[in-house]
C-alpha cells in the first residue's frame, strides 16, 4: 500500500540497487572549446545558468600573460567574501575558541603571555556545499 493509499502488488516491481552515481557536470572554454570538470573549474553552474563566459585554466594564463596585470574583477575571493550561515558561524566560532585555549594552553607550556604566542590569523569557515 502507497501512500496514497493506492496497491501494487510485488510482482510488478522492479529491483534496482541504489548505487547509481549522478552525473558530473563539466563546462566548456570560450575560447579553445576544450571541456574542464565543472567542480574542478570552480565554475557554480546554478549561479551562472545564463550567458556566463568561461575560460579554461589555459587560456586564462595566456590572457593573463598578454595583458600583463589581471583586472579588478577577475581577481580571486576568499572564504570570507562567501556568505554565512548558521552551520558556518558554528564552525567559526568553535575553531576560534578551541585555538583560543590552544593558544593558552602554550602559553603555559613556555611560561610567557598569550600574546606573545604565535597564532593563525584570518582564519574563514564557510559551508560551499551541504548534500545528504
Amino acid at each position: 500500500v502507497l501512500d496514497d493509499g493506492s496497491t501494487v502488488r510485488k510482482n510488478d516491481l522492479q529491483k534496482f540497487k541504489n548505487d547509481a552515481l549522478p552525473e558530473e557536470a563539466w563546462v566548456q572554454c570560450d575560447k579553445c572549446d576544450s571541456w574542464v570538470h565543472q567542480i574542478c573549474a570552480l565554475f557554480n553552474g546554478r549561479k551562472n545558468k545564463t550567458a556566463a563566459s568561461y575560460l579554461c585554466p589555459k587560456c586564462h594564463l595566456d590572457k593573463v600573460s598578454k595583458s600583463g596585470e589581471e583586472t579588478s574583477d577577475e581577481v580571486m575571493k576568499g572564504a570570507r567574501d562567501l556568505p554565512h550561515c548558521f552551520m558556518s558561524q558554528a564552525l567559526e566560532k568553535g575553531l576560534e575558541s578551541a585555538l583560543q585555549r590552544a593558544y593558552e594552553e602554550r602559553a603555559r607550556g613556555q611560561g610567557v603571555n598569550v600574546d606573545q604566542v604565535e597564532k593563525a590569523n584570518d582564519l574563514s569557515v564557510r559551508v560551499i556545499s551541504n548534500i545528504e
